[in-house]
């Protein structure tokens, strides 16, 4: 089987390797390949992969991606940056907005010049551009923005007919002009992720159910055992 590994530096580096390969295998076939130099966490899909995940590059692979990526060990994420939500939004003009992260987004439509609300979240996109026909293979360019605090964000045409985005604190009519992020968020990859999920998920599950049969077996084998001696 031939897999892909993306180096820290952006170099995509051909790797064959035997079926039943694990992740700490090639984790570890990784740290002797020459090839590349910066060593860090693998990751698939935007997961970080670990031992204790269970997974083989096979289970991987069967996603419809065989690149994996190393990458810089990582500071604490935009999305788990504590402190700071909004849930009410306010735009001037018809707008698709971006909530989540790339592991699992949904794309909302929001009303003009209407007040609308949505489960808090620490950051948003506004999509400025969408690509694709078909529901699961559309591709959304945007800009994202971080959250000051805790407010509400209002959206305004601008005089290139753009959208310029506001935060409005709580409690302040302050008001603050966001500057976002250029961002590319893919369906394809996002229903890839969410698959990867439900694997990792299934298998913690599994694990759970081996730890409560073991359990299952000490506690009434012991019964058992007592009530033999009597």
């Amino acid at each position: 089987m031939e897999v892909f590994i993306q180096s820290i530096e952006g170099g995509i580096y051909p790797m064959t390797i035997e079926s039943g390969t694990t992740i700490l295998e090639l984790k570890n076939k990784i740290k002797k390949d020459s090839r590349i130099a910066s060593q860090g966490l693998l990751t698939f899909l935007d997961h970080d992969l670990t031992e204790e995940d269970g997974l083989t590059v096979e289970e991987c692979v069967r996603l419809g991606n065989n690149t994996f990526q190393v990458t810089q060990v990582k500071d604490v994420g935009d999305e788990e940056r504590g402190g700071a939500h909004v849930k009410k939004i306010r735009s001037e003009m018809d707008i698709k907005v971006i909530l989540g992260d790339r592991r699992n987004f949904q794309c909302v439509k929001i009303l003009p010049n209407k007040d609308m609300e949505f489960s808090p979240t620490k950051s948003l996109g506004v999509v400025y551009h969408q690509e694709g026909e078909e529901n699961g293979k559309q591709t959304y360019y945007m800009e994202k923005f971080q959250m000051p605090g805790e407010g509400k964000i209002e959206v305004r045409r601008d005089a290139n007919n753009r959208a310029d985005v506001y935060f409005i604190p709580d409690g302040d009519e302050t008001e603050q002009k966001l500057v976002g992020k250029v961002k590319t968020y893919e369906e394809s990859r996002n229903s890839q992720e969410s698959m990867l999920m439900r694997i990792l998920g299934s298998k913690a599950l599994g694990n759970m159910t081996k730890l409560v049969g073991v359990i299952g077996d000490f506690v009434f084998g012991g019964l058992e055992a007592a009530n033999t001696e009597r």
